[in-house]
């Protein structure tokens, strides 16, 4: 998870955006308030509707900016038009506010143009149809101030904020990376730990099958079982070793035949002495890589936690399939003493790599059986 902003400046910053938008439902009633001197100045009655829907209008401008800038250009064009004396007359400027904001946004540029366009054309007309006296040269600068001054501001700050969002992103990428260095190392350091234990016992279980072999049969399969097992655990930590120095290891970890590895660990599972009914029906497509992996390892997981936790000669059942659109995987067993306690760092394991994959596991009791079950989505191979 990249960095977040912290919950105290997320309601601020919030509180502040809503402050400022409704503040014209505040701020204009007061302007027209203290523009009005009895039997000298006052604003029109149509100048104070069109200046309160102009506020009203600005509120509604988080939702739908390119609609409010462009009728608040039309409204606010006409209001320069309209007679209106003192503080009364910044109500207009509202179209400049809600352009700047507009320019701000994400929005095509070509809405921006669009609304720039408009209230520039709005704001000429109303400053020519005005009844005070305007030259030429001053309709040009003020259109300058009023209509390039709030562009070039929104533009100024709609780059700031894609700044920000490109310095963001980079943030949570470098924090990624580090992550996988560190989830690396680490592995490395348990391939280095593992794999000088797994050597030894691999090399002085094959010694022993060769000093005893003959002594007794079943000596003998216990041993070869010891020794197939240290020697694939070995050969599956070096396989995470490579795939973990690729930067692209969560697509390059291949199963190689889902059933053959699904099969193994039922057969290590039965060694154990446990009853254990099995249905493999992936059709005629080898699953994904990540999926194939995900399959065999929930499975594994499941079937290592059955042979810690339920009672020797328990009947479990594994069903591994497609449906719905999806790979499926269930795996069913006696309900464990120890399941109001859960079984700690194996499930959390689960739950991580079906995520990684896009799928989802759920795991608990079903009356009085343990299931486990695993859905994850069909993708190309």
């Amino acid at each position: 998870m990249g960095p977040t902003v912290p919950y105290g400046a997320a309601m601020s910053r919030t509180s502040w955006t809503v402050g400022v938008r409704v503040a014209p439902l505040v701020v204009v009633p007061v302007l027209l308030a203290v523009s009005v001197y009895p039997g000298r100045f006052h604003a029109s009655p149509a100048y104070i509707a069109g200046s309160m829907l102009a506020a009203g209008l600005f509120v509604l401008g988080g939702r739908a900016p390119f609609a409010v800038s462009l009728v608040l250009s039309v409204l606010c064009g006409w209001l320069l038009s309209v007679e209106a004396w003192g503080p009364a007359g910044l109500v207009p400027y509202l179209a400049a506010l809600a352009l700047a904001e507009l320019a701000a946004s994400r929005r095509p540029r070509w809405q921006v143009a669009a609304a720039t366009a408009v209230w520039a054309a709005s704001y000429v007309i109303g400053s020519v149809l005005d009844d005070q006296q305007h030259t030429l040269i001053r309709v040009l600068a003020e259109t300058i101030s009023f209509v390039g001054l709030p562009l070039v501001g929104g533009l100024y700050m709609r780059e700031r904020f894609t700044q920000a969002e490109r310095e963001r992103r980079e943030l949570e990428l470098e924090a990624l990376h580090a992550r996988r260095d560190e989830r690396a190392a680490l592995a490395r350091e348990l391939h280095d730990l593992m794999a000088h234990h797994m050597s030894a016992i691999s090399l002085r279980v094959g010694v022993a099958r060769t000093v005893y072999a003959g002594i007794d049969p079943g000596l003998d399969e216990v041993l070869s079982d010891i020794h197939g097992t240290a020697t694939d655990s070995l050969a599956d930590i070096r396989r995470l070793l490579a795939a973990l120095r690729e930067r692209d290891a969560l697509q390059d970890r291949t199963i190689d035949d889902t059933k053959t590895e699904i099969r193994r660990a039922v057969e290590r599972t039965v060694d154990a002495g446990f009853d254990v009914r099995t249905t493999i029906d992936l059709g005629d497509d080898e699953p994904a890589a990540i999926d194939a992996l995900t399959l065999v390892r929930v499975v594994q997981e499941s079937l290592t936690n059955i042979m810690k936790h339920a009672p020797r000669g328990a009947a479990v059942t594994v069903d591994v399939g497609r449906s719905d659109g999806a790979w499926r995987a269930r795996v069913v067993s006696p309900l464990p003493a120890q399941a109001q306690r859960g079984h700690g760092y194996g499930l959390a394991g689960m739950a991580e790599r079906a995520e990684l994959a896009g799928g989802s596991i759920t795991a608990g009791p079903e009356g009085d059986q343990w299931v486990v079950a695993l859905t994850l989505p069909t993708r190309a191979t």
